[in-house]
Parts: C-alpha cells; sequence; structure tokens
C-alpha cells in the first residue's frame, strides 16, 4: 500500500468549526475519548483541528468530521489514531499473507540491537 496525502480542512471549515465551538476544546465530541473532557480555553497556538473520523479511514474534510482541540487533547488523540492505524495495517497484512521477515532484526543483547543486559537483569541502551 502506497502511503496518502492527509486531506486538511479548508480555511472556511476551520472558521466554522471554530465559532462552532465557542473558543472552548471540543474533546467532547471525539469518540471512544478515555480521558475527562478538558473545556480549557482554545487560544493562538494552542488551537488544532482535527477528524472526529480519522482521516485515514473516512477520508471526509466536511464540519461534521471537524473538531477544534487543545494541543493536549490533539496529541493524545494523534496517539490514538496512529495506534488505530497501525492495528489496521497490521490486520490487513496478515489477511494478505504478509509476514514481517524476522532475521532481519538483529538480537536482543547484540552490539547490532543497540541494547546491554545488565548484571541486575535490565536494560539499557549501549
Amino acid at each position: 500500500m502506497t502511503s496518502r496525502r492527509r486531506n486538511n480542512f479548508s480555511a472556511s471549515t476551520k472558521e466554522q468549526a471554530y465559532s462552532r465551538s465557542g473558543g472552548v476544546c471540543e474533546c467532547h465530541r471525539l469518540p471512544n475519548w478515555p480521558h475527562p473532557i478538558c473545556g480549557l480555553k482554545l487560544g493562538e497556538g494552542n488551537t488544532f483541528y482535527e477528524h472526529v473520523d480519522p482521516d485515514f479511514f473516512s477520508k471526509r474534510n466536511d464540519l461534521d468530521n471537524a473538531a477544534c482541540l487543545t494541543k493536549t487533547c490533539w496529541m493524545l488523540r494523534t496517539t490514538q489514531n496512529l495506534r488505530a492505524i497501525a492495528k489496521s495495517n497490521r490486520v490487513r497484512r496478515r489477511s494478505q499473507g504478509i509476514k514481517a521477515d524476522l532475521r532481519s532484526r538483529p538480537i536482543v543483547g547484540t552490539i547490532a540491537s543497540g541494547w546491554r543486559q545488565l548484571f541486575g537483569g535490565g536494560w539499557e541502551r549501549r
């Protein structure tokens, strides 16, 4: 699968989303949001526009799919989306019979892996 460019919101969609938010974070609009609703005020340098349904899956850039988030909520949501996309890619590859070549990975504890085992049983970067 080739990588696809992310579709960004138009300026008018961003303006409409910001006016709908009333200057308050819209993390309550996100499905399966595991964190408490923050209710923080949006401001310059602290306003991010996020797809409610990830662009990778929905490919929609309309107002209904836009949410204004603070930087903290945006970072949490981005991490959540990246996990979902990675899982989707793993499931798709598995269904197509594509397996990772484990022989190309270095054995943990060797110089090539970049990790070494401590005498106490832990691991640290070389």
